[in-house]
């Protein structure tokens, strides 16, 4: 299925609002998995760069537990997804006829069940540590490792085979959002379950980043993306706007309900 970002594209930076303050934490557990009061209904995604705009749009929906049911991307298309629910898998079709299933290990998604699926390592605090896209061989695999301090992702490195092709870093301020950081999602593993419920994947976090800078080792080149918030009443992310120095322009447009 398509998705709004690809890890392996230029990595993302954030520049915060000056006038923001950290929110409570406001978040239920059930059964292992994180439950928000407020839950990612849209997202939209738009790519602009020398006047030419792309826009992607996300819609979700969830079941009366507060899990995702369907959700529907649109480009030049649209694309509807549907989950189901079980002890150790979740299960998807798309409407193009794809099935795919997610495994699952003390509610951690653990392989992505299809040719060349990819598998997922965590940390002692349930976050994301490594994960892999199997090619067919070993020399044509891409494994991306994270590197955490607290909530705060510090480090990814993207290496295809045994060669490091490029590095991310990121650097912090002390503020954080309500809810998660759908930009952290984005930038590490951008598929739509993710997204709804990034605590499967280890990748709930409030924390936001003030920059994030990619060295590309191929290339020998270095970019830094910034980016700024909005946010509702309740501290929640509402708009990223990003902006690098080759007048590439992304937002997202975020609908909590």
């Amino acid at each position: 299925m398509k998705t709004l970002g690809k890890f392996k594209a230029a990595m993302f930076a954030v520049l915060l609002c000056a006038n923001f303050t950290a929110c409570n934490d406001d978040d239920n557990e059930s059964n292992g998995n994180v439950i928000d009061n407020k839950k990612i209904t849209m997202l939209v995604y738009e790519y602009n760069q020398y006047g030419r705009t792309d826009t992607e749009t996300t819609t979700f929906d969830y079941n009366l537990e507060g899990r995702l049911s369907s959700a529907t991307y649109t480009d030049n298309h649209a694309t509807t997804s549907e989950y189901t629910w079980h002890t150790d898998a979740i299960d998807f079709t798309t409407g193009r006829g794809n099935f795919e299933s997610y495994l699952l290990t003390n509610n951690l998604v653990q392989k992505s069940d299809h040719p060349y699926g990819c598998t997922f390592t965590y940390n002692k605090s349930k976050q994301m540590s490594t994960w892999k896209e199997p090619g067919p061989s070993a020399e044509t695999t891409w494994t991306n490792s994270i590197t955490w301090d607290g909530e705060k992702i510090t480090t990814i490195t993207h290496a295809l085979g045994n060669k490091i092709r490029s590095k991310t870093t990121f650097t912090y301020n002390t503020r954080s959002c309500s809810g998660y950081n759908p930009l952290i999602v984005d930038v590490v593993y951008s598929e739509t379950l993710a997204y709804a419920h990034p605590a499967l994947f280890g990748l709930r976090s409030p924390q936001l980043p003030t920059s994030i800078t990619t060295k590309d080792y191929d290339e020998n080149t270095t970019e830094t993306h910034n980016y700024e918030y909005e946010f509702d009443a309740e501290g929640y992310i509402t708009k990223i706007t990003g902006r690098t120095e080759n007048e590439i322009v992304e937002t997202w447009n975020i609908t909590w309900e």
